[in-house]
């Protein structure tokens, strides 16, 4: 009996709408319910009002606005406009209150417009002030913004650029920060982007409090950082965990730092220190997938932290990194500018630290593309040879004597090289 409403927006009907009008579909009043029906998927107000003031007519006054409410909600279903312009109106008789919930679904107003899809409705409603951050009273419990964004439509809605009901509940809703950040960690990748295409700048302004892994869970201990911030903080546990737990996720979280950036929410919070700069955190975590997408924004290579140790000479300070990996990420940086003759507060250098960590083939490349660092001395006149040599790294100490290492050099102790063996 239903089949010609296959060709109305969703395809079906509301399940609002089904148990609402046809609960009376027998005998003689089939064809008045049918037209009632047809009067609210095809938005015609004046029949609307003559069949919905039928309905309600012999109602108490709490019956008539929860059934009000009820052919509200149907009407915000299907974007019918002006049909529910009636009902706000008082055309229809009981006028619901703009935030009512309806008991059937658990969703208001505005919850059933977001979920719909229906740009009109929810035009109207915002106007009216419905609330924004009210959660369904269903199992889900969430804000009209995050409805609009769950609707399996959204991609649909992506190809057709037809995103005006996120973008009207966007500009209005004040969690959209906390809504970005919870798809973005979630891998809702269509959601973040839908978020992106309407409220972009919103996204690039807001911030959310996180907690470190080595901090306790007390809100004053949290650090607020952007979203862009708080995904390459994702990725970079991601990197931690076992293969089989994170590849798929991780995937996800390094094209959201792509999307990120592709929307210029690349940013950074005012509230980052040397000591924790990102560029520094993901050449430590040696992490060369997200440093090779991060390193081409326009970020300074060169940056040092509290100690004066530069990006380059981070990611050979470390010991939980793969040599092999350490040197990958050393070339990528040197490649993007990197200078490899630079030193920290204490006179060190990238060769001093290469040398320390027995990384040969970091050793090699440095001593290649600069030859004199070879004897280049910290502040207490130790040359790369005493840092190999104190750590028992023997193909190093090899390597930097044929390259022509001082073995006579005296620190400021008075002490040789071969004195600390």
């Amino acid at each position: 009996m239903f089949d010609s409403y296959s060709l109305y927006p969703t395809g079906k009907l509301s399940p609002v709408v089904d148990s609402y009008v046809t609960a009376e579909l027998d005998g003689e009043d089939m064809r008045d319910d049918y037209a009632f029906l047809e009067s609210g998927l095809k938005d015609n107000k004046s029949q609307f009002i003559s069949y919905a003031k039928r309905i309600l007519v012999g109602e108490d006054a709490e019956s008539e606005r929860i059934e009000a409410l009820k052919l509200l909600t149907a009407c915000c279903s299907y974007d019918s406009i002006n049909c529910a312009s009636s009902i706000i109106n008082g055309d229809v008789g009981s006028v619901p209150y703009i935030n009512d919930v309806c008991s059937d679904t658990g969703l208001s107003l505005l919850h059933t417009a977001a979920e719909s899809h229906a740009p009109l409705c929810v035009e109207m409603l915002l106007k009216r002030r419905a609330r924004t951050d009210m959660r369904s009273k269903d199992e889900r419990a969430l804000i009209p913004l995050e409805l609009s964004l769950s609707n399996v439509r959204l991609i649909v809605l992506l190809g057709d650029k037809d995103l005006t009901v996120v973008k009207l509940l966007a500009e209005k809703t004040k969690e959209v920060d906390v809504v970005a950040y919870a798809y973005a960690k979630a891998g809702e990748i269509v959601s973040l982007t839908a978020l992106l295409i309407v409220a972009s700048g919103k996204i690039r302004e807001a911030t959310v409090a996180l907690r470190d892994d080595d901090d306790d869970d007390s809100v004053a201990k949290r650090k607020r950082k952007t979203i862009y911030e708080a995904v390459i903080q994702e990725a970079l546990r991601s990197n931690s965990l076992t293969q089989s737990v994170c590849s798929e996720k991780r995937m996800v979280l390094l094209r959201e730092i792509e999307l990120l950036q592709l929307f210029g929410a690349a940013v950074f919070s005012e509230s980052v220190d040397k000591q924790t700069s990102p560029l520094i955190s993901i050449v430590q975590a040696g992490d060369e997938a997200v440093l090779e997408l991060f390193i081409n924004t326009n970020f300074d290579v060169n940056e040092k932290n509290i100690e004066g140790n530069t990006v380059l000479q981070c990611s050979l300070k470390g010991s939980s990194v793969p040599h092999n990996q350490q040197t990958r990420i050393m070339n990528l940086l040197i490649a993007h500018g990197a200078r490899v003759n630079q030193k920290n507060k204490l006179g060190l250098s990238a060769v001093h630290f290469a040398a320390a960590n027995g990384n040969l083939s970091a050793l090699e490349i440095l001593l290649a593309a600069n030859p004199d660092l070879v004897n280049m001395k910290t502040v207490i006149k130790e040359t790369p040879l005493f840092f190999a040599v104190k750590n028992n790294h023997l193909d190093c100490v090899e390597l930097l004597l044929r390259c022509g290492a001082i073995t006579e050099i005296h620190n400021l102790r008075k002490q040789r090289p071969i004195e600390l063996t």
